[in-house]
């Protein structure tokens, strides 16, 4: 299992959103577990991506429910990149193609890399998410991912 967390000032770590919260339901108290720490090289341009991600999902999502929200969400980034161009192309056994998206990972991906795909992403979710917006009404809702 993989999640977000910040550390607060008193030492404890919480969780970076609710999807992340929902992870941490799956960890019993009283276990001891291993966990592995990274920081992302600009933690506040990474937020601000997962955000703009997060944003949109919350509005594909408004009428739909599911049965993994987590997973879901997972698979909706995926597709995001993918649709934006950011993804790896494969063939399987039987000849047929896999498409995989690229991973956000900041060791995987360079910093100019990063920035290109989430101006190609922002563009996927206005396109995709919100055709029908008006530039007002979009650059109001959409003005922190700008």
């Amino acid at each position: 299992m993989k999640a977000n967390f910040v550390k607060q000032q008193s030492g404890i770590l919480v969780p970076a959103s609710d999807l992340d919260a929902g992870a941490i339901s799956a960890i019993l108290n009283g276990y001891e577990y291993e966990v592995d720490i990274t920081v992302p090289v600009d933690p506040a341009f990474f937020r601000k991506f997962f955000g703009l991600m997060r944003f949109a999902f919350a509005h594909w999502r408004s009428d739909r429910e599911f049965f993994d929200e987590r997973g879901q969400f997972e698979s909706f980034r995926k597709d995001l990149l993918i649709q934006a161009g950011y993804y790896n192309t494969f063939y399987r056994l039987d000849g047929s193609v896999n498409i995989e998206a690229k991973s956000l990972a900041w060791g995987r991906m360079e910093s100019e890399e990063l920035h290109t795909a989430y101006h190609a992403v922002r563009q996927t979710v206005i396109d995709t998410i919100f055709p029908d917006w008006d530039a007002q009404r979009l650059y109001r809702e959409m003005a922190g991912f700008m």
